[in-house]
């Protein structure tokens, strides 16, 4: 009726702003009284879809962030300078540095 209505665009709205645990928690009160809901159900999946996704891009930018973390290690332990790039050795170690991209900006951001 009109209250599952409503819980749909409300959970609906709390996914849309990723209040993910809003949205199940709407979406699962709604199949407690109308089990059969296609709508609801497809709001769970997609619930989860999004949750897997945002898993996926966290630990990508996780690693991402290792590797600068240790690159800038790295290059602060050399004595400065910037990576040239990281496949700058060929994929053996960690990037070799150049020293022309040694700036005060670059150095700023290390500290």
């Amino acid at each position: 009726g009109t209250e599952s209505k409503a819980r749909l665009i409300r959970a609906g709205a709390y996914l849309d702003l990723g209040k993910a645990k809003h949205a199940t928690a709407d979406a699962k009160r709604l199949l407690k009284t109308d089990v059969n809901n296609a709508q609801a159900q497809k709001l769970l999946r997609d619930i989860e879809r999004r949750a897997m996704q945002r898993k996926r891009t966290d630990k990508k930018l996780a690693k991402d962030v290792c590797r600068w973390v240790k690159t800038a290690t790295d290059v602060t332990a050399n004595g400065g300078g910037a990576p040239v790039s990281d496949d700058s050795n060929g994929g053996n170690g960690p990037p070799r540095v150049s020293s022309a991209t040694n700036s005060p900006f670059y150095n700023n951001l290390l500290f």
